[in-house]
């Protein structure tokens, strides 16, 4: 019976449990993949017969563990790393019948990583929620049709939700199931691709933001492009592979164009056991579409075709680890990638019996890649191991000088280490290490491009293959202030004037024309006005007030001449009567006199004169003369006082 089963796991682990996994590509060209190394493999005993490994920080302390599913005892182990590539003794969480691929995702947005596992014989898949400290509770079954083998996890409808495609291996399809962010799943659609799936991954293999899924199916590799929505497009399929059996597919961009590229590994059938075993590259143009096969390695073997995908030497390029069977005790091949679509010569290494299904991830946090490859085979018959592989490459380390030039000041922010280096200054980063520095422009400054190993004025990204100079230039930026003399004089009546000067003060180099404007405030009617005359290095200011004009209006009478002149008459009428007749004449001429008399005096005390009044004219005030100078989109003003009296 035990061996019954062995059986079922090889064909399920070589058939449709190639896990598939990829770091970050980094840019550049060079290429050093042959002193590529890993220490002597240590193995880590776990459950019966493990088919695939995972990795992922199940208790919070920030080192990676390992999950691993055992496909004979229906369970999964799970060990806590010490951070520094070792690890605890496992400890076992049972699963549904022939557990297989295992994804490690946060299902419930608890800020937990869980598992959702598939079981091969059982027709489900089992969902462990982590409590955070490293411990799961038990497994909750998903039911889905036919033998699930792949699973891969992510957002495919856009809702920040996890949901799951899964893989059907003997029906030809794939499900797609939606998440309720709870840890629940419901299925939402069912894909047909023409072949048996036997290994599946998702990424935005075209570029819009959508998951897309690629699907290693019968002798062919499907595309099936994402529309956001939980839903996917009618399958692409690629151009044909070099093997009768699609394996394995992993994405990655192994030409350095920021495009997504598949390798894919296939198998030739044949009557001997040992049989060719291809790798082949597929380029990507970038819309979901890819170009004929490019070789990456062909070797033959009994089994295998698992991949990882890493920059395991810290070159810049993604390399590729494949797993395969050769009965030679070498089981493992990784070939270097040259960062143009290429690679290097393969160079095997040996350790265990028959591992299967490579994971590469940063086991001891010293920033290489390290290999997770569970053992299928035990070498006793009782004990299974999964062995952890450390990257001992060894890492030349370059210098990164930065350089402050300019008429600005400024700063740098040097990413990983360095805060802000607001001097120049040197930092030194390990082979491979992706280096961003950003400008920081100080008040008054603007930064005006990078200079040597980085060009234009964005973020500066840099791979450290080698010693690097960059110089970033902050410049005062072209600008002009202006300047107001006092007006002379500062106080005039009105009807009279005043001047003044501005002076354009330049700035970064500034030799533009300045136009100038000018306005008075307050502005009531009358108000002064203003007028500014360019003249050399600034421009002359004028302000001209407004003199009152002078109107008659009426007579003025003042009430005493009326009291002296209203008896006068009144007496002068009563001797006219009373007078005898030879008497009236000389009476009259006294009476004419005396009227002359009082004319001229009445004329002469201003009686009966009319009043002149001031109208119009700038008003008393305190009056303010703003003058405004722009040149394109700068502009800028100062101001002059004026008191009119």
């Amino acid at each position: 019976m035990m061996k019954c089963k062995q059986l079922i796991v090889r064909f399920i682990t070589f058939g449709q449990l190639l896990a598939v996994f990829a770091l970050l590509p980094l840019a550049s060209t060079s290429s050093l993949g042959a002193d590529i190394s890993f220490s002597t493999p240590v193995g880590y005993p776990v459950d019966q017969v493990p088919a695939a490994a995972a990795v992922g920080d199940f208790n919070g302390d920030g080192n990676l563990d390992i999950a691993v599913a055992n496909s004979v005892s229906n369970d999964v182990s799970i060990l806590l790393g010490n951070g520094d590539g070792t690890f605890q003794p496992a400890r076992n969480y049972g699963t549904g019948s022939s557990p297989g691929s295992i994804a490690v995702v946060d299902l419930n947005s608890d800020g937990r990583v869980d598992l959702v596992v598939t079981n091969f014989l059982g027709g489900t898949l089992s969902v462990l929620l982590g409590e955070g400290d490293g411990t799961f509770q038990p497994a909750v079954s998903i039911n889905v049709s036919g033998s699930p083998g792949t699973v891969v996890a992510g957002d495919l409808n856009g809702d920040a939700k996890i949901d799951l495609a899964v893989a059907l291996s003997g029906t030809n399809q794939l499900v797609v199931l939606l998440g309720d962010g709870q840890g629940d799943f419901r299925t939402f659609g069912t894909y047909v691709v023409n072949g048996d799936p036997t290994a599946l991954i998702t990424a935005d293999l075209n570029g819009d933001g959508h998951p897309d899924l690629a699907v290693a199916a019968g002798a062919k590799v499907a595309v099936l492009l994402g529309n956001g929505d939980g839903s996917f497009q009618q399958e692409e399929y690629l151009l044909p592979l070099s093997g009768d059996i699609a394996l394995s597919v992993a994405a990655g961009d192994f030409n350095l164009d920021k495009r997504l590229d598949l390798i894919v590994t296939s198998r030739t059938v044949c009557i001997a056991l040992s049989c060719p075993l291809n790798a082949e590259l597929f380029v990507g143009n970038g819309d979901g579409s890819f170009q004929a096969p490019l070789p990456v390695l062909a070797l033959k073997a009994f089994s295998g075709g698992g991949l990882a995908i890493a920059d395991f030497d810290r070159d810049g390029n993604l390399d590729v680890a494949i797993q395969f069977d050769n009965r030679l005790g070498t089981p493992l091949a990784l070939v270097a990638g040259n960062g143009d679509g290429t690679f290097q010569p393969p160079v095997t290494f040996s350790f265990g019996v028959d591992p299967v299904s490579p994971v590469a991830a940063d086991l001891n946090g010293d920033g290489l890649p390290d290999l997770v490859v569970p053992d299928v085979e035990s070498a006793d018959g009782q004990t299974y191991n999964v062995f952890t592989l450390i990257n001992s490459t060894f890492m030349p380390s370059f210098t990164l000088f930065v350089t402050l030039n300019g008429t600005g000041t400024g700063g740098v922010k040097i990413s990983p280490g360095f805060h802000l280096c607001g001097h120049s200054c040197t930092a030194g980063f390990i082979r491979g290490t992706r280096v961003t520095v950003l400008d920081v422009p100080f008040s008054g400054s603007t930064f005006a491009g990078w200079s040597g190993a980085c060009s234009s004025t964005g973020s500066c990204d840099l791979v450290m293959d080698a010693d690097k100079s960059v110089t970033a230039t902050f410049n005062v930026p072209a600008d002009f202030s202006l300047t107001g003399s006092t007006l002379s004089p500062g106080t005039v009546a009105a009807g009279q004037w005043a001047t003044g000067t501005v002076t354009v003060n330049p700035s970064g180099g500034f030799n533009s024309t300045v136009l100038f404007g000018c306005a008075v405030q307050p502005a009531p009617s009358h108000a002064p006005t203003c007028a500014v005359t360019p003249s050399g290095s600034g421009a002359s200011v004028t302000v001209l007030t407004t003199a009152p004009r002078l109107a008659r209006n009426s007579f003025a009478s003042p009430g005493w001449h009326y009291a002296l002149w209203m008896p006068t008459i009144g007496f002068v009428s009563f001797s006219l009567q009373t007078a005898r007749k030879g008497k009236r004449k000389a009476t009259g001429l006294i009476t004419l006199g005396i009227l002359l008399s009082g004319i001229t005096f009445y004329s002469a005390c201003g009686g009966g004169t009319q009043v002149k009044q001031r109208s119009g004219g700038t008003s008393p005030g305190n009056y303010t003369i703003t003058v405004t100078g722009s040149s394109g989109s700068l502009q800028h003003s100062t101001g002059f006082s004026l008191v009119v009296q």
